[in-house]
């Protein structure tokens, strides 16, 4: 089987360009590696978050319930990995995972059932549709005015144009997944915190971040 590693935060974190990266760093080497970004719009259950993501419907995912909306990304997962043979590849890099349905799914009910909501979602994920649990997952962090700083350089996109998703423009939801995924990086096995912001509060150079997240793989693999 594949070795699994998952990027998450919130948005505007340099996920995608890191995962990306790392794919590139580990093929030059020799590994034999797939990327996938979640959700996969192209999809069937990818394209209804999309369209719930944009904000262009009645129904959209912020008003959605938090159960039903944790269950179409998590059906865009199980229906990817059903279809997938992990056997060519050595190493399988998530671009977004399980911890995305988690952290933002549980922003949007009682801070008081957070943390039942939070096992809920991984109970689906890793439980019922037995998802792969990857064997690093990285938690990049930074701060909700650099998110939106970020989120705004992103350019269009097919299932919002040149808009924020509806998740990328509130706030609120921003910073509070941003101090889950902090406790979730304490509470959830094989998590790394990366600090992407320098002491002066801006982002730390692309190839600075990328060393960090090689090294910590080559440790943990041993290469």
């Amino acid at each position: 089987m594949a070795h699994i590693i998952a990027f998450e935060g919130i948005d505007g974190t340099g996920k995608g360009t890191q995962a990306h990266l790392l794919y590139e760093r580990l093929t030059a080497a020799g590994h034999r590696c797939l990327e996938i970004s979640f959700p996969q719009y192209e999809n069937f259950f990818g394209k209804e978050v999309g369209a719930l993501l944009s904000g262009r419907h009645d129904t959209t995912a912020a008003n959605l319930d938090p159960k039903s909306m944790a269950l179409w990304y998590a059906s865009d997962r199980f229906q990817t990995f059903r279809n997938l043979d992990q056997s060519p590849y050595d190493y399988i890099i998530l671009n977004r995972y399980v911890l995305s349905n988690v952290a933002y799914q549980s922003m949007r009910v009682p801070a008081n059932e957070r943390q039942t909501f939070a096992n809920w979602v991984l109970e689906l994920e890793f439980g019922q549709f037995g998802l792969p649990k990857p064997d690093i997952c990285f938690i990049f962090d930074v701060d909700e005015t650099l998110s939106v700083a970020n989120v705004a350089q992103k350019g269009y996109r097919d299932y919002t144009g040149n808009d924020p998703d509806v998740y990328e423009s509130s706030a609120n939801i921003q910073q509070d997944a941003r101090q889950f995924y902090r406790e979730l990086g304490v509470q959830v096995p094989n998590c790394v915190l990366v600090e992407c912001a320098g002491t002066d509060g801006s982002m730390l150079p692309m190839n600075e971040i990328s060393d960090i997240v090689l090294n910590t793989v080559n440790v943990k693999f041993n290469k």
